[in-house]
């Protein structure tokens, strides 16, 4: 069975799509998006071009400000209950 390459740090989340139609339908700049994740524009374009955040704090702060939950920026995936661990 053959393994799919990909590039250092990408995989299939769909955070760089999210961010790049949040982006469109706000008006933002590559620039704006960093000032608003506090990250350099470098981490805003590779997050663009499916490269995964390292700095997941700056993801939530970035989802507040664009009014999307953390999750859903994300993930691509609605805020939802989940079940309480049961520690036994």
């Amino acid at each position: 069975m053959r393994k799919t390459k990909t590039k250092n740090g990408t995989n299939k989340l769909p955070f760089g799509r999210i961010l790049k139609q949040a982006m469109q339908e706000q008006g933002l700049t590559v620039r704006e998006v960093a000032t608003m994740a506090d990250v350099g524009p470098s981490v805003v374009q590779g997050w663009l071009n499916n490269v995964n955040p390292h700095d997941l704090r700056s993801v939530a702060i970035l989802a507040d400000k664009l009014g999307l939950s953390f999750r859903g920026l994300l993930l691509g995936q609605p805020e939802g209950k989940t079940k309480p661990l049961s520690i036994a």
